[in-house]
Order: structure tokens, then C-alpha cells, then sequence
């Protein structure tokens, strides 16, 4: 017989502990900011495991394990779980939908699924034509297609919707330098990060 009340309480304590430690810092450049305790990630995602097991068709588990995995570092077992999650949120009403699929749309990206990065956020800017981070998504995702064009205009335009952010700012600046040779072009997520750090 399914235990809705032990469900409820394991996914309401790993929800708390994942969303506190994996969301923390998220649009950051501070280092300080960005520090989490792994220790109670880790058991946040354990408690989680266990609701998922009581119940697979729990999406929001798995958007919850896909972040902490992400902020782990693991961005395939990251990517996995964002996909199952995808399948099970489409079912539910469609306000969740859009937030899975931009989640699943970077885990995309730092597994080098390009084309699939793309996909999934043109599919999320249907649901939400005027968010720039998507636009700013797809253009990292042109970008690493060598689509110069597309990734430009995309970062412009979500540059435009939000001037004072960083994160755009930097990228316009990279599609500018990549795309003059002032930089080499990098074929994998990874590298890109290694160009931001330098």
C-alpha cells in the first residue's frame, strides 16, 4: 500500500535540502555565494532517491535531483534526469513545463547536445516568447554550432530585455571575440568554461 504521508515528508525534507544547497548562487560571479554544503545536498538527494522509488512519476523529484547533480558537477546523470522529468511534467498543466525545459535545454549544453539545447528552448519560448534568458540560452547553443548569425541577434535581443545583466553581457562579448578570431572557437562546454576563467 503507497505511503502518501512518508512520500510527502521524504519529498518535502530532500526538496528543502537540494533546493537550498543547489540553487544557491545560481547568477553569481561571487565565489562565496556560490558555496553550498554538499554534505546535506547529498542527503537531501538521498531523501529524494527514496520518493522517486515510491513514485517514478514524480517530476519534480527528478527536477530536484537534475539541479543537485548539476551542482555537483555531473551534468549526464544531471541530463537524465531532466529528460525524465520532461516526460512526466508535459502531462501535468503546462506551468511547470516551460521551467523543466529550459532546465533540460542547459544540461543540454553542458553535456555537448547542441542541437538538443536547441530544441528544447525554442520549445520553452513557446510557452514564454519574452524570456531573454532563453534567447540567451539558444544563442550559447548557436554559438557552439558556429551559427554566428543567429547566436548574435539572440544575444543582443536578450541583452536588450536586460541590459544590467552579466551573464548576457559576457556572452555578447564572446560571440564578438569568437567570431572575429580574437579568441578560438571552443567545440565543447568545458572549454568554454576554461575561456571564461582565463
Amino acid at each position: 500500500m503507497f505511503d502518501h504521508v512518508k512520500h510527502d515528508e521524504l519529498f518535502q525534507q530532500g526538496f528543502a535540502l537540494v533546493c537550498d544547497n543547489a540553487l544557491i548562487g545560481e547568477t553569481s560571479d561571487d565565489p562565496e555565494e556560490k558555496s553550498f554544503n554538499e554534505e546535506a545536498l547529498r542527503e537531501g538527494m538521498d531523501l529524494l532517491g527514496q520518493v522517486i522509488e515510491m513514485r517514478p512519476e514524480n517530476w519534480s523529484g527528478l527536477w530536484a535531483m537534475g539541479k543537485g547533480y548539476q551542482r555537483l558537477g555531473d551534468y549526464e546523470n544531471s541530463y537524465q534526469c531532466f529528460k525524465a522529468s520532461k516526460v512526466i511534467a508535459r502531462k501535468d498543466p503546462p506551468d511547470p513545463y516551460p521551467d523543466v525545459l529550459r532546465e533540460l535545454a542547459w544540461s543540454c549544453l553542458q553535456t555537448d547536445r547542441f542541437d538538443e539545447a536547441i530544441y528544447y528552448t525554442d520549445a520553452a519560448r513557446k510557452f514564454r516568447p519574452d524570456d531573454y534568458t532563453l534567447d540567451a540560452n539558444h544563442a550559447l547553443a548557436a554559438l557552439m554550432k558556429k551559427q554566428f548569425d543567429m547566436a548574435d541577434q539572440l544575444a543582443r535581443r536578450a541583452l536588450a530585455a536586460n541590459p544590467a545583466d552579466k551573464i548576457t553581457q559576457d556572452l555578447v562579448k564572446m560571440i564578438e571575440e569568437v567570431r572575429s578570431g580574437k579568441r578560438p572557437f571552443f567545440k565543447s562546454y568545458q572549454q568554454m568554461l576554461a575561456w571564461e576563467s582565463e
